[in-house]
């Protein structure tokens, strides 16, 4: 139960947004944004999923092949908002829901979504709740809202609800509400990285030992609630709060490796073990503490931007830790299919790269525009803000 939340569950590069604010972009004749849409479905290949104006004003998360989102339009005073869910498969059959007691500021993203009710952590509070296509709002787990510090994250397995926080993190059954695992950090209010894997919920945590820094990775069997392996690797970071819980920013998976990235290196652990198989390095991950870093890690490669030269695309060998292929002067985006997509430093061109060889196949103006023109949310792509593909 894997959101590639890294890059995927929905990403935004500010680069573009800030680099269209600054230069008053605007659309022209020759470079209409039905015209780039066009040009990116055909080089792409990709097939419509759904088009609906109202995702503009949507924060769209796609979950289990399943559109959800929180709408909110402010229109000549007024504030119209809900919450909706869409079938991929079905996507003219859309749920539009609301309650009164849950407003704008009492959600940061959607979790996840089972049997028409969308999860997620209590926005500044220290419990789960979940709204549903009924309108019907629930609250979990709140008698331990003095120890559950501040719910950021909620993942669901089974009848299982795992909730990271603050201070540590904690394993609910979701009938009964009953406590049922929990482990607490060392140094609240730090919090580490956090997914579910099939069965597997893999963690990270900072730790300290005689003065030595290091992150501890920890597998925990969720069918049975044992620690199935813990491993360590070198620590050059904290994770904080502002840095880390964003809906598509968590630990990642390629093959049976868990992929876990530092400032100063990625690494690559066994998903059965916990045993350090891969390695690369890199120089200045993060160019401010609370920067987002964008990379992807699949079959081995891993494609990120060198932040020495925040302007180098490079693709690396996990296994050997050598450069395969870069590209200077051009920004990472993302993968799709057998593709990088790219956009050169000027905020010109999209650049479509075979990820093999790093060759250019298709180069494609960028719409002239102040607003997120292609993104990724999950296995999809979201063009001009109101057509989901795949």
């Amino acid at each position: 139960m894997l959101k590639k939340e890294l890059y995927t569950t929905r990403s935004i590069l500010m680069f573009l947004i800030l680099g269209c604010a600054l230069n008053s972009c605007s659309y022209n004749n020759e470079n209409l944004p039905d015209k780039f849409e066009k040009e990116m479905v055909k080089v792409l290949d990709l097939k419509l999923v759904s088009h609906n104006p109202d995702y503009r004003y949507s924060r769209i998360e796609i979950i289990h092949d399943t559109i959800t989102g929180f709408y909110q339009n402010r229109l000549n005073g007024n504030i119209t908002e809900h919450f909706f869910i869409q079938s991929v498969s079905n996507p003219t059959k859309i749920s539009k829901f609301h309650n009164d007691k849950l407003r704008n500021s009492s959600i940061s993203h959607i979790d996840d979504y089972r049997n028409g009710c969308l999860f997620f952590g209590a926005f500044g509070l220290s419990f789960m709740q979940s709204i549903c296509s009924d309108g019907t709002l629930s609250d979990y787990f709140l008698e331990y809202n003095d120890t559950l510090f501040y719910a950021t994250k909620v993942m669901l397995y089974k009848n299982k609800a795992v909730l990271t926080s603050k201070n540590g993190l904690y394993v609910f059954d979701m009938g009964t509400h009953r406590l049922l695992w929990k482990y607490s950090f060392d140094y609240s209010p730090m919090d580490g990285l956090s997914v579910i894997i099939e069965d597997k919920l893999v963690f990270t945590e900072s730790k300290s030992n005689d003065g030595k820094r290091f992150t501890y990775v920890g597998c925990l069997d969720l069918n049975t609630l044992q620690i199935k392996w813990e491993s360590i690797i070198p620590r050059d970071a904290d994770y904080l709060y502002n840095q880390e819980y964003r809906s598509h920013y968590t630990l990642s998976q390629d093959g049976n490796n868990i992929i876990i990235p530092q400032i100063k290196a990625c690494y690559a652990l066994d998903l059965s073990t916990g045993f350090l198989k891969e390695r690369v390095t890199w120089k200045g991950f993060f160019t401010l503490f609370n920067h987002e870093p964008r990379f992807n890690v699949e079959n081995h490669m891993l494609y990120v931007n060198n932040y020495n030269d925040h302007t180098t695309l490079l693709c690396m060998d996990m296994r050997t830790d050598k450069v395969k292929w870069k590209m200077k002067n051009v920004y990472y985006h993302g993968l799709y299919k057998k593709y990088v997509v790219a956009c050169t430093a000027d905020l010109e061109f999209y650049l479509i790269i075979d990820k093999l060889n790093g060759k250019v196949k298709h180069k494609i103006l960028k719409p002239k525009s102040n607003e997120m023109d292609f993104d990724f949310i999950d296995k999809y792509i979201l063009i001009n803000q109101e057509t989901i593909y795949k």
